[in-house]
């Protein structure tokens, strides 16, 4: 065909051939510019597979990517169908690498290319299903670009079992040559999909870095069975963290391969920007943790109202990690708490009990973004791992999913394959639907009621985006549901609304340990304790780190007399969120509802400074001081609360206590107004108080119908009403508490979670 022209195309000459066609490079006329054009021998005379050439150019040209070779168009003249494609000055990678392989700047560089084409085609459903390093062209300017697009399936082809020709644009090739590279799932004939690509990527890197596959034998079939059999041979110069990418591509459940072509990209990018100094290697087992702090990034833009992004970009790192077993990780609220303060690594390994800190920053100008991460020993101050990453909004997934595994991998830490599941995991997959959730999660902790008005807007926009989603939804619920809860508005409709969102949650994903928080905390308001405590008890069984779900769940815990799952949450809460003053008070209160004063008044001792900034911590702090025999120390603790805050609910309580203990009937019926009384009948522990104050002056009728308040909104910690409980000893000699009783023991044997 030298010399021949096809429509606008002269034919110049011949690069090579196979089984399906010739490939050729010609000039255009129109364009003046010269292509490579594929003929194909068997399209005319077989129309199946001149059906399936048009099918492929169609998938190859929806790919526009620098580092993807361009599908110009396919035609037919005179019975002769051929495929036009850009031609490439260059050497096939084969032929570029030695048997040594590439220096390692270059291997990563072209690596991270091969990544980026590989992701823009698997976004636009194209899988290559036949990558090797014979179909990589490397240019004169050092650019990859990736060949035989040409001859991929739609990921959602339902032809995928068809049998395809696997001859290269720019050489002959055969389907014994591509043995190597390919996926366990291949070889056995499964379905295929983007991570088979991910799989011969994996290979592709190997022979980058030191010229040698991971899988080697004497035949087709000793390189299959080694495939589907043994572990890889990864390169021995391989750095561990390029070793660790590589092996990743290389599972053989596709499950726990890489999940986005991106993420490899991102990965290896940061190998050439950051310095990595690993750990010495050591042994630690999974069933000993050890402490891992996320300070907040910092916001290195000059827009201060990019805060949002860069404190969002570490709650979702802690996130990440916290799902990691082995670590112990300290929560968004604690991290925050030195947000813009300057303790040494010591310090805050001391104050937290923490072995390492991981510290960043993040640059952001529009859409373009660039973060940096160190993770610090806190004992000599020294760096673990560290590293840069730049990108666009789009790669953040990718940059959080990469910085949150090279910590786990810089420990030294074996994910399980759920971990690893949940890591790679993207609640939110839309960037710009992600941003908005973030803005509305800055917004919701201002705790105003513009402020709410403002995250609805923005997770109304990230649904636009996103469309129904489980993470967004969830926190749309959550948005109307803190009305009530911080006392900002109390009309019934926030929490419908949050009920709502919880329900549209779960419909998508019944696992979800968000959309069952949620539905938690609705039933909270809503009285119906021990319903609440199911579903916050389903929430901390997926998800046993969620900061509200323990809180919650521990109180509601106590006061049913599940005591042992309130002090299970209670000291998990203080271990991952030691800075809230608040959750200090938890295993002291946990103590309490299972009668064990004495060691409630030693935790409450040991964080009274904490205990001390809170009323309700300071009003419990005194009971259990006059229930462990130091009534005096308790009194002076009731006088200075009532003291202090005598507009307080609780500091007007804490006067009629004393007024109870002194036996002052009188002074117990004045103390508890019209007022109090309204804004503490609806809490059942409040209700429990006010039980208390009665009965120790004898007022039987009013005491019993105080507990059975209590009860009636969930309160059947049995062994504290019927027998612990050392202010109510006047109630258990009467008929009526008596009956009380026997229901109350009912509801608290028949209670499961």
């Amino acid at each position: 065909m030298l010399g021949t022209r096809l429509a606008q195309y002269v034919i110049e000459s011949e690069i090579g051939s196979g089984g399906m066609g010739v490939v050729y490079r010609a000039f255009d006329d129109t364009l003046q510019r010269p292509v490579a054009i594929k003929v194909f021998q068997r399209a005319d005379r077989d129309p199946r597979a001149r059906a399936r050439l048009l099918h492929e150019a169609r998938s190859a040209s929806a790919l526009n990517h620098p580092h993807v070779c361009t599908i110009h168009e396919v035609g037919e003249v005179d019975g002769v169908t051929y495929l036009v494609m850009e031609f490439i000055e260059g050497t096939p990678l084969n032929q570029l690498v030695s048997p040594r392989g590439l220096p390692p700047a270059a291997a990563i560089t072209h690596g991270s290319q091969i990544a980026a084409a590989l992701a823009h085609a698997h976004a636009r459903g194209v899988v290559h299903r036949d990558l090797k390093s014979a179909n990589i062209v490397v240019t004169k300017e050092g650019h990859a670009k990736v060949l035989d697009f040409g001859l991929a399936l739609r990921a959602a082809d339902p032809d995928r079992s068809e049998t395809i020709s696997r001859d290269s644009l720019y050489g002959a090739g055969t389907i014994a040559g591509t043995v190597p590279y390919m996926a366990p799932e291949a070889l056995r004939g499964e379905q295929v999909d983007a991570r088979t690509d991910i799989w011969a990527l994996g290979v592709v890197l190997c022979e980058l870095i030191d010229g040698t596959r991971p899988f080697s034998g004497r035949t087709e079939f000793d390189i299959s069975a080694r495939i589907l059999n043994d572990p890889p041979e990864l390169p021995a110069s391989a750095s561990p963290e390029l070793a660790s990418v590589i092996e990743r591509c290389l599972q053989k459940n596709a499950d726990q391969r890489y999940q986005n072509a991106g993420d490899i990209r991102v990965a290896l990018e940061s190998m050439t920007m950051g310095v990595v100094t690993p750990l010495p290697p050591r042994a630690r087992p999974r069933d000993e943790p050890f402490g891992v702090m996320v300070l907040p990034f910092a916001n290195l833009s000059a827009d201060p109202e990019s805060d949002y992004f860069s404190d969002g970009l570490t709650d979702e790192i802690i996130t990440d990690l916290s799902s990691v077993r082995p670590l112990r990780v300290i929560s968004r609220t604690s991290s925050m708490h030195f947000k813009g303060t300057s303790h040494s690594m010591a310090e805050l390994g001391r104050e937290l009990r923490v072995q390492y800190v991981l510290e960043g920053g993040v640059r952001r100008a529009g859409s373009q973004l660039r973060i940096t991460a160190k993770l610090v020993d806190v004992a000599n101050d020294s760096t673990v791992w560290g590293g840069k990453y730049t990108g666009t909004l789009d790669d953040v997934f990718s940059i959080q999913e990469t910085i949150s595994r090279s910590i786990v991998d810089a420990l030294r830490v074996t994910l399980t394959k759920e971990e690893g599941q949940r890591i790679a995991a993207r609640p939110i997959q839309n960037a710009r639907a992600f941003e908005w959730y973030l803005r509305a999660k800055q917004e919701m902790l201002k705790f105003t009621s513009d402020s709410l008005a403002r995250a609805i807007e923005c997770l109304d926009r990230a649904l636009e985006i996103e469309g129904d989603n489980v993470q967004i939804l969830a926190a749309m619920g959550e948005a109307n549901w803190q009305y009530v809860n911080a006392g900002i508005n109390g009309d019934p409709v926030f929490l419908d609304r949050a009920e709502t969102f919880a329900r549209r949650a779960l419909a998508i994903d019944p696992h979800s340990p968000h959309g069952h928080r949620l539905a938690g905390l609705v039933l909270v308001h809503r009285g119906r304790m021990q319903d609440a405590l199911r579903e916050l008890t389903r929430a901390l069984e997926i998800d046993p780190n969620d900061v509200d779900s323990l809180m919650w769940g521990s109180l509601m815990a106590g006061m049913s007399g599940k005591v042992e799952d309130a002090r299970t949450w209670a000291m998990r809460l203080v271990e991952i969120d030691p800075m809230t003053p608040f959750y200090k008070g938890l295993p002291g209160a946990a103590a309490w509802m299972r009668g064990d004063y004495e060691n409630a008044r030693a935790l409450y001792a040991a964080d009274e400074a904490a205990i001390l900034t809170n009323p309700i911590l300071r009003l419990v702090y005194a009971q259990i001081l006059v229930a462990s025999s130091h009534r005096d120390e308790g009194d002076r603790m009731f006088a200075q609360l009532a003291s202090d805050m005598p507009d307080n609910p609780f500091g007007q309580l804490a006067v009629v206590y004393r007024a109870a203990l002194n036996g002052d009937a009188d002074a117990v019926a004045r103390g508890l107004t019209p007022a109090l009384v309204a804004a503490l009948e609806n809490d059942p522990q409040y209700c429990w108080f006010m039980g208390q104050c009665r009965a120790l002056v004898n007022d039987i009728d009013g005491a019993s119908q105080c507990i059975e308040a209590a009860v009636a909104r969930g309160f059947i910690n049995h062994p504290m009403l019927a027998r612990l409980d050392p202010f109510l000893e006047n109630l258990r000699t009467h008929a009526r508490y008596q009956a009380l009783m026997d229901d109350v023991e009912r509801q608290w044997h028949a209670l499961e979670l």
